[in-house]
């Protein structure tokens, strides 16, 4: 796990990757990380309003599993990871129009989603020195 998190520095905390695509990152992690991201992601309003306790009930896993998945994305611990979120959810719904929609109906709304993921995932990974 050491290499997974090396990933994922405070340095890019500093620089205020998205939550969400930080945590569609875990979704390669191990099996019980990725269960906990998967929720996140499907649910993230919910994520938000529940405690670690109904979080790990709601994801199918353990309390120590949702922490170390907050270790791994960078934050201190989950209340540090569960503020993020909120953060980042409340930005999303007073912005609607920022969103991404599920339904493509076009070749240039397919391009400028696919634009979008490029960039954003391009906010991911640090240039070697």
């Amino acid at each position: 796990m050491q290499g997974e998190s090396s990933r994922l520095s405070s340095q890019e905390n500093e620089t205020h990757t998205p939550v969400l695509l930080k945590v569609e990152t875990a979704l390669d992690f191990p099996n019980a990380l990725a269960r906990v991201a998967l929720y996140i992601l499907e649910n993230p309003k919910k994520a938000v309003r529940q405690s670690l306790g109904e979080l790990s009930a709601a994801s199918q896993s353990g309390q120590a599993t949702i922490f170390r998945l907050c270790r791994e994305l960078g934050f201190k611990g989950f209340t540090d990871f569960k503020l993020a979120l909120a953060a980042e959810v409340g930005q999303l719904e007073s912005e609607p129009n920022r969103g991404v929609s599920l339904t493509v109906n076009s070749l240039d709304e397919t391009v400028s989603l696919i634009s979008r993921s490029v960039l954003n995932t391009r906010q991911l990974v640090q240039p070697e020195v």
